[in-house]
Order: structure tokens, then sequence, then C-alpha cells
């Protein structure tokens, strides 16, 4: 069986590793295919460096749009072409700076909210870890604001008088769905391309779309998702099974991909040095997903890379 990969993150967004780093896992793992999506930004130089290395490659990268159709919610495309052209990397900065606004507004937020928490400081810290401030979010709040649990614990308790952790930090403070946001959420004017956007510039220039880990997106709306899939059915090449959907995830993104004749794409989602409760490590197979499904629409992929 070929060992690929379609969907992970490297240091150009918010993954640990470098692409020397993802290359040397790959060859170790004899992965044949890798394709790197961080978010909303286009890492030329792994594509570049896997070729240069004899490992196949293209270049894609994991794009944060807005459903404004059949939601209004957010939702990441992964998006693929051997030349991304200057439409759709202009779109990308676009979001990567205003995302670091919104960034700059919540943590001076949290700051007026007796948190110990300074922007300057914030951004000097993860340039001292190597992490790309252009691509900084709201985990990296948390993960920041979360060093010092123990004094954390008991300013959370007089704020919202209930015990938050990390997770609940992202999901209930910097999140405007949730009850405690006036703590630490900040709105700004609408930065994401909708999802119609994208489609038109790929349309126009031969990009290909992917729906992005359905089985976290849309969690347990499956309502939701069969809603967004009969509307933009005309809009999207593929639709990824993540490595870590249910049997019941995997078993319907894969009848709604016959359904609407669409190209599987896969897996692992993978940020981390571990494993955790959405990402998996570079390559980990689905426990629900046969070998010959995987080679099936591998080899479709490839024949629609080959028509370009």
């Amino acid at each position: 069986m070929k060992k690929i990969d379609m969907h992970f993150h490297t240091k150009a967004s918010d993954w640990t590793r470098d692409n020397n780093d993802v290359l040397r896992e790959s060859r170790e793992k004899w992965i044949d295919f890798i394709a790197s999506t961080d978010h909303d930004i286009i890492n030329d130089d792994l594509v570049i460096d896997a070729r240069v290395n004899w490992m196949k490659s293209v270049a894609w990268v994991e794009i944060s749009a807005l459903d404004d159709k059949a939601t209004g919610k957010s939702l990441h495309l992964t998006c693929y072409s051997d030349n991304f052209r200057e439409d759709i990397r202009s779109i990308l900065e676009n979001t990567r700076e205003k995302r670091k606004l919104k960034i700059k507004k919540q943590i001076d937020k949290l700051e007026s909210n007796w948190f110990k928490i300074n922007y300057e400081k914030f951004i000097r810290f993860y340039k001292n870890a190597d992490v790309n401030i252009d691509n900084l979010n709201n985990s990296n709040i948390a993960e920041y604001v979360f060093q010092n649990e123990d004094k954390l614990d008991k300013l959370l308790l007089k704020l919202v008088w209930t015990n938050v952790n990390k997770d609940d930090f992202i999901q209930k403070i910097l999140k405007r769905t949730w009850e405690f946001r006036e703590i630490g959420w900040e709105e700004i004017e609408p930065y994401e391309p909708t999802v119609e956007k994208i489609w038109s510039i790929s349309r126009l220039n031969n990009y290909f779309l992917s729906l992005a880990h359905p089985n976290f997106t849309f969690k347990n709306d499956i309502e939701w998702f069969l809603k967004f899939i009969e509307e933009y059915q005309d809009k999207l090449n593929w639709l990824e099974i993540n490595s870590k959907a249910s049997e019941e995830w995997t078993k319907l993104i894969v009848d709604t991909s016959v359904k609407y004749w669409l190209i599987l794409t896969f897996w692992s989602d993978s940020h981390y040095n571990w494993e955790d409760s959405r990402h998996w490590d570079l390559w980990d197979m689905n426990k629900y997903v046969d070998e010959e499904l995987v080679e099936e629409h591998f080899e479709d992929f490839l024949y629609e890379l080959s028509k370009k």
C-alpha cells in the first residue's frame, strides 16, 4: 500500500516540526507522498525540499473560509495547485494580518480583566520558541496563559465561578459563541474569505478544493454537514477523511463521496510531536478505512493532477 498524508502542518503555521523534521520522519516511515496544508500560508519550500529528496509532494494550503450560505460559520478548506497565484496569496496574507489584529485585541482585553498577559511579551515568547508569529491563534493564547495554572485557577474561579481547563478556556472565553466571551473575545470586521470566493478563484485558476476534517468541523451536527454538501456540491472536488474520524463519520463521508462523485483525501491533520484528542502523528491511518479505498482515491487524485 502507498503511504500518503495529504493534510499535516509544519512550523510555517502551528506544528512543532520544521521541513527537515517532516522529511526525515517521512523517510523513516517510508511515506510515498506528502502535502503540507499549513494554515493560511503556502509552504513552498517543503515542496522543493521534498522533490530534491526524491519524494513526491504538491503545494497545498488549509484556508480559513466562511460558509456564508448554509450556516454562516467558519470552516477549513484544503486547496491544491502546482502554481498558486497572487490572487490566493493576497487573500491568505490578509487573513493572517487580520487574525494578528484580533489576537492583539483579545490579549489586551484579557489584560484588562486581570490576566497577567502583555502582547509584546506574548509575541517575544513565541519568537524565542521559534514559532511563526504570523500564524498565532487562540490555542497559542491558551497555551501562554496556562503556563502558571495554580494562580490562573484562582483567577478563573473568581471570574467565572467554575473550573476551566485549557480547552474550556479556548471554547468558552476566546470564542464569541460561549458564555464567558466578555473576558477575552473581541470582534473585528469579517476577514475570512467566503467559500464562494475561494471556489471562484479556484475555478478560474484550476485549483482543487477539499473539505477538511468534516468530523471535527461539524462535530455531531450531521444535518449541517449534509446541508453544506448539498449547497456546495458543485464547488468541491474532494472530501477528506481524517485519521480520527469515527466509524459513523467515516461511513458518512464515504457514502457522500459516492453520491456526489467526490474524490477522498486523507489524513492526520498532524500538529504536534504527541498524540492528542484531535490530531494523530504523520501518516497514522484511520482504522475504519481499508487500504483499497486509499489506493483507489489516491490514483484518482494523481489522474486529476496529470490533466492539469
